[in-house]
């Protein structure tokens, strides 16, 4: 796994804001434009749509007068008849005056099938008298007599329309053709239409109702692009400066934090260097820091306390240590002296004084020898059979011990000192305020795959250990010894171990320890 590189929290900090900025300020701010843009343009096609929708009703007013006249016309039984005898031209002028007069038109009867009846748009046509038509509606006469053709000129519509700044052009358009309703002189068919392709101009259609023909409306978009590219630069402008504004914001909060932290850090640095006397102030403002600042304050007062007690600790180690060499004269001069004792006992025949010489001088040998923290099962046993030899001859056939070990056990390696004051309190608060006899049983064995026990027994006079509350309680008896023994455990196999005390008045005591088989003898 590659190792990520470090950075310092003051860019950290920053790259965080500028994450907070883009967040918060450039989405919003790209949502607001798109809709911006797309609720400008919804309102001016609604009011394009507006504008549109009143000229197409004028328009549709417009072609469903000439259609209802157009309609009466031909089916009038007075033009039928004239047309069928073919005579009384002067009285269908005069008809046709009565219903086209008034109106922006002009109207021609045609004898012969023009192939194309209905609307039909003008192309720049003109009559005699230079008029612009618009619209021609050619419709079939009664009893197929011909055909009339009434070309509306450009005056009849342009005289209703609604001119609006919003809507620059007007067309009525069929599938395929156009002309505009504002200047006549533009028309034509859509592969020549002039706002075809130019991305400024858009275009709405409004079907003409009962017809093939529609009115588109075009209207420029790039009038209110301007005004919303002056907007947004605006809005930009306002969002580039709020930026840089919350970026020096951005830059002097990250100062002010992590200049805070490197006051931590150096002050860190120098006490590293072991300067302990430095202390930094905890009124930084901020509730965090204080409490840092008062985490290191307690953290380099235990430090000076604690180099003190170390410092104090080992100029107590080293007068021990002193004494202790001091002292190494004596053991000498005692073993010396033991040994004399023993030679003079043997050639005096005195064999109890041997034995007692004998086995002090390795009960003292043991207690001298602590290079080892250490010792086996087996070499327990000699040290507990040293001590129960010397106490036999004292007591003779008051005290009698047993010891039973299993031989599996013998070279399992266990704290020092822990089977004889375990020993010895039997002998001592046990067995030697008995008036009568008593006797010490030692039992050691394998307890599972993991585990020895190590049991002590006794038919002393025992006591009540039902009122001790636990077993911190033995420090301040006289059987500190087992109190002794028990804390060493503790400190050795913490919850590993157990160590029990079944006593009762006059019916003995019973101590069993449980250890772990953690260490062999090698």
């Amino acid at each position: 796994m590659s190792k990520v590189k470090p950075t310092t929290i003051y860019k950290r900090l920053l790259l965080y804001f500028f994450i907070v900025v883009a967040v918060s300020l450039v989405l919003p701010l790209s949502l607001y434009t798109i809709y911006t843009q797309l609720s400008i343009y919804n309102v001016l096609e609604n009011q394009v749509k507006e504008d549109l929708n009143n000229d197409v009703e004028a328009v549709t007013n417009i072609i469903d007068t000439y259609k209802t006249l157009i309609d009466n016309f031909c089916s009038n039984s007075s033009v039928v008849e004239i047309l069928s005898e073919e005579e009384g031209g002067e009285n269908l002028e005069e008809i046709i005056d009565s219903y086209f007069s008034h109106l922006n038109c002009q109207v021609t009867l045609l004898s012969d099938d023009p192939h194309d009846d209905g609307f039909i748009l003008g192309n720049k046509s003109r009559n005699i008298h230079g008029q612009i038509i618009t619209l021609s509606i050619i419709h079939p006469i009664k009893d197929s007599l011909g055909y009339l053709n009434v070309d509306i000129f450009s005056e009849e519509f342009s005289s209703l329309l609604d001119y609006t700044a919003i809507v620059k052009e007007k067309l009525l358009c069929d599938d395929t053709n156009f002309i505009s309703l504002i200047n006549p002189l533009s028309s034509g068919s859509f592969d020549v239409f002039s706002y075809r392709n130019n991305e400024s101009y858009s275009t709405y259609d409004i079907a003409i109702p009962n017809s093939n023909l529609f009115l588109r409306g075009v209207y420029n978009l790039s009038e209110y692009r301007a005004t919303f590219a002056s907007s947004l630069y605006i809005l930009f402008g306002s969002f580039l400066f709020g930026v840089l504004l919350s970026i020096l914001f951005a830059i002097l909060f990250s100062k002010s934090i992590t200049n805070k932290m490197r006051t931590l850090n150096y002050s860190l640095q120098i006490v590293n260097k072991g300067t302990l006397d430095l202390r930094l102030d905890a009124n930084t403002g901020i509730q965090e820091f204080d409490m840092l600042y008062q985490s290191f304050n307690l953290m380099t007062r235990q430090l000076t306390e604690m180099v003190a007690l170390i410092k104090e600790e080992q100029q107590k180690l080293q007068d021990a240590e002193k004494k202790d060499l001091e002292m190494q004269l004596n053991p000498h001069f005692l073993f010396n002296t033991l040994n004399t004792v023993k030679a003079l006992a043997r050639l005096n025949g005195e064999d109890e004084i041997y034995t007692i010489t004998l086995r002090l001088a390795k009960l003292l040998r043991h207690s001298l020898n602590n290079k080892s923290r250490y010792e086996s099962i087996s070499e327990s046993i000699e040290i507990v059979q040293s001590y129960l030899m010397i106490q036999k001859i004292r007591f003779k056939d008051k005290l009698n011990y047993i010891i039973d070990v299993d031989e599996s056990v013998l070279d399992i390696l266990t704290p020092r000192l822990v089977l004889q004051p375990l020993v010895e309190n039997s002998v001592l608060h046990g067995l030697e305020p008995k008036t009568s006899s008593g006797t010490v049983e030692i039992i050691i064995k394998e307890d599972g795959v993991n585990y020895i026990t190590i049991e002590v027994r006794d038919d002393g006079i025992g006591f009540d250990s039902s009122r001790m509350k636990n077993m911190e309680s033995l420090a301040n008896t006289d059987h500190i010894g087992l109190y002794n023994v028990y804390r060493r455990l503790q400190l050795e196999y913490g919850d590993k171990s157990t160590f029990n005390i079944s006593s009762f008045p006059n019916n003995g005591c019973i101590v069993k320890l449980r250890i772990p088989k953690e260490i062999k003898k090698r």
